[in-house]
C-alpha cells in the first residue's frame, strides 16, 4: 500500500486498504474494517467512482450493522449507496 501511495496509484491504495478491512473483519477487528473501508471509501470519493462509492458505502454498511449501537449510521450509509449506485447497477 506504501509503495502505491508513493506512485500516486489511487487504485491500487485502495483496493489494498479493502483487502486489509476484509482480513480485519475475518480476525474480528470491527474498528480497523471500518477504519480501513473509511479510507477507501475516501479515495474512491476524491475519485468520483460511483459504482465503487456505492459499494464501500454498502460494505461499511454491513459492518455498521452488525452492532446494535451502529445500526443508524448503517441506515444513513445503505441510502447514499443506493444514491450512487448507476442504473446499470440497480437493474
Amino acid at each position: 500500500m506504501k509503495i502505491a501511495r508513493e506512485l500516486g496509484d489511487v487504485d491500487e491504495e485502495r483496493f489494498q486498504l479493502r483487502n486489509l478491512a476484509y482480513v480485519a473483519k475475518v480476525d474480528g477487528y470491527f474498528h480497523w474494517a471500518v477504519v480501513y473501508n473509511r479510507q477507501a471509501l475516501y479515495l474512491a470519493i476524491l475519485e468520483n467512482d460511483r459504482p465503487t462509492i456505492a459499494e464501500i458505502a454498502y460494505d461499511i454498511a454491513r459492518l455498521l450493522a452488525s452492532q446494535s449501537e451502529t445500526l443508524p449510521q448503517a441506515k444513513v450509509l445503505l441510502e447514499h449507496a443506493l444514491h450512487y449506485q448507476t442504473r446499470s447497477d440497480a437493474a
